[in-house]
């Protein structure tokens, strides 16, 4: 369920995709049973059925009548929970059965996974699994209806079969919700002699700048805050606040901080550039780094012109690493 691409990545990505796959249920087996209903609309989800298991941690089956749709998101909380109700921005652990509303087919589920992390952001995430989710507490059973236009919107989705005009129907258990970090905290280090220097602004929004020297030929990773965190490692989904300048004049190409909400990359399959892959394994959460990236361990000797990175430059960037999964 992830946005488009930004410029640490490899190579762009494509259309939304779901959350690895899309969300999910716990161990409750609350679940509510309701006639079909064929004759008409019905927007307050009372006849769509979950059948929930007889096993503790059994999944559910989610049955709409066919064709279902909504022309807004629709929610109908099966069993409340009693922790905090979710809130935007934080990270919920989730686990969910989808269901295609105009065939009735199960497209995706994440029962035999571990759970799945969701980001409560309309911008990196499905918009209405995200109105359907905020607000619920956690240990809720929730019953989720998402119009075409709050969901994969024009394009649909092949992956899953969802087509242009498809309403999706989710069942997800709210397991765990935190806030992950706004910015880097933990201690100050002292910055390297020669290298860029950085500056940050009340929101902790980085500028840098670059010195009137020659780049460096060599990978070089500089740590300014020392965070206190869990440590990242190879597999990790890794969220960050970043901002990338170019070495030669200083020119900034991109920046999350532009775009108003941290980027989650995930660390040793190829997702990030090489200076990426090899500098943030084994840093805490919590820690700000500055990299100086060449090109055979940035974006070569091409460049990224969906970027404005036309042939080969030495990147720098300042990392924020704010959380893990």
């Amino acid at each position: 369920m992830t946005r488009p691409p930004t410029a640490p990545r490899t190579a762009p990505r494509t259309a939304p995709a779901l959350l690895g796959t899309v969300l999910g249920l716990s161990a409750c087996t609350v679940g509510l049973s309701a006639p079909a209903v064929t004759d008409g609309p019905c927007e307050d989800l009372t006849c769509v059925q979950v059948i929930a298991g007889t096993g503790n941690g059994t999944e559910p089956t989610l049955r709409p009548p066919t064709p279902f749709s909504v022309t807004t998101t629709r929610r109908r909380v099966l069993h409340a929970g009693t922790g905090n109700p979710v809130a935007a921005g934080q990270r919920v652990d989730v686990r969910y059965v989808g269901t295609n509303g105009s065939t009735g087919r199960q497209f995706d589920d994440s029962w035999d996974d571990t759970p799945r992390t969701l980001l409560l952001d309309p911008e990196q995430n499905l918009p209405g699994l995200i109105t359907g989710l905020l607000g619920t507490r956690v240990g809720s059973r929730v019953l989720v209806a998402v119009p075409p236009a709050e969901g994969f919107g024009l394009r649909g989705s092949t992956t899953h079969g969802i087509d242009p005009a498809d309403t999706l129907v989710f069942v997800v258990d709210v397991l765990r919700a935190h806030s992950p970090l706004t910015r880097a905290t933990g201690n100050l280090l002292p910055a390297r002699p020669g290298l860029p220097t950085v500056t940050r602004g009340p929101s902790g929004r980085p500028t840098i700048t670059v010195p009137s020297r020659p780049a460096p030929r060599t990978l070089l990773s500089q740590p300014l805050i020392e965070g206190t965190g869990p440590t990242v490692r190879a597999g990790h989904a890794v969220t960050v606040h970043y901002t990338g300048v170019l070495w030669d004049d200083g020119r900034r190409f991109d920046s999350s901080w532009d775009r108003g909400h941290p980027d989650t990359f995930t660390v040793g399959t190829g997702d990030i550039i090489a200076g990426w892959e090899r500098s943030l394994p084994g840093h805490r959460v919590g820690s700000q780094l500055l990299l100086v990236v060449p090109p055979r361990d940035g974006f070569g000797t091409p460049g990224r012109p969906e970027v404005h990175v036309e042939g080969p430059h030495t990147l720098v960037f300042v990392i924020d690493l704010l959380d893990i999964d």
